[in-house]
């Protein structure tokens, strides 16, 4: 029984190797509520022709693109299909045409398309404005990314979207109007990435229905200010290994409310009487163990006491690179 399905895996892992090195191809599985599509290798918008039957379906279509790399993309090569899920990985475009939508490569997607998934450094769109008549669309997902510029144009993303989330990526600039305008906007996250802070003034004003903020593992040194301003849905907030070494109660006291959950764990806190204010907070939020002072590492924060949290002027020494200048005096 073991060898026989050892066997069939490797039968299965020897199928998958000859179809990742073979020529542009794609294969089609239809389900009992879905049909999937996955396409490798293609060169040219004639790839599409060749290897993606448009044939319309009732059931929705989930479209995987991968390792290609194209001039361009015909306009409507996804249409017909009724595509739901989209998925770009490690898929390149030397060029978009936005002259027009009915000139872009998505033209054809507008009723159908719910989530639009972009990874492995493939190109996304020049402006996200070439998504806006996308009426459908829910989730917008960038994973795996270098240099990834979150500018004002998200903003012109549709109105339909609830969810965005970044993975994985190196962030190079951040806009303080970025996501302004997407008033609908139920879910933010952004995870492993070097993203440094997060202003209010990046999220809608008001937010009526975002509720969701996941910021964790990235490299965030304080904990994000305002989120108790117009923001009445939000129910999670996760700064969860970070770099925020302090907090500041009027950063924190918004939240505090049973509606709410926020979760801390894994930043370099230090313990002092600057976080009295959380010993008297709810004990179903998810805090962390102290950093520093040494008497306190590792402890947990709520089962200390103001008695062992004194103020104290100096803050924790920084580590210092042996042979590495001193920091001028002011």
């Amino acid at each position: 029984m073991g060898f026989g399905r050892s066997l069939f895996s490797w039968f299965l892992l020897g199928v998958l190797a000859s179809w990742v090195s073979a020529e542009p191809s794609c294969i089609q599985e239809d389900g009992y509520k879905y049909r999937r599509y996955i396409c490798r290798g293609f060169e040219s918008p004639e790839d599409f022709k060749s290897h993606v039957k448009l044939e319309h379906s009732s059931k929705e279509t989930w479209f995987l693109l991968l390792d290609s790399h194209l001039k361009h993309i015909s306009p409507e090569s996804f249409a017909g299909l009724n595509v739901s899920v989209l998925i770009w990985s490690n898929v390149t475009v030397d060029g978009f045409d936005q002259s027009s939508p009915e000139a872009s490569p998505f033209a054809g997607l507008e009723n159908s398309v719910k989530k639009m998934v972009f990874r492995r450094q493939s190109s996304v769109p020049l402006d996200w404005s070439m998504l806006k008549d996308m009426n459908k669309l829910e989730e917008l997902h960038l994973q795996g990314f270098l240099d990834l510029n979150l500018t004002k144009d998200f903003g012109q993303l549709p109105p339909s979207l609830k969810v965005l989330f970044i993975f994985d990526a190196s962030i190079n600039h951040v806009d303080p109007d970025w996501l302004a305008s997407l008033t609908n906007l139920e879910a933010l996250i952004v995870r492993v990435t070097n993203l440094n802070t997060l202003k209010r003034s990046m999220l809608p004003r008001p937010a009526p229905k975002l509720a969701t903020l996941d910021l964790a593992e990235n490299h965030l040194t304080a904990f994000p200010e305002g989120l108790g301003d117009d923001l009445p849905a939000l129910r999670f907030v996760n700064v969860e290994d970070n770099r925020i070494t302090t907090l500041e109660e009027k950063d924190i006291a918004p939240l505090h409310k049973d509606s709410v959950l926020v979760r801390m764990i894994g930043n370099p806190m230090h313990c002092d009487c600057k976080l009295w204010f959380l010993l008297d907070y709810t004990d179903r939020w998810h805090y962390f163990l102290c950093r520093s002072p040494e008497p306190h590492f590792n402890s947990y924060i709520k089962m200390l006491t103001e008695a062992d949290l004194p103020c104290v002027d100096n803050p924790p020494a920084t580590t210092q690179a042996p042979g590495a200048p001193s920091p001028a005096s002011p």
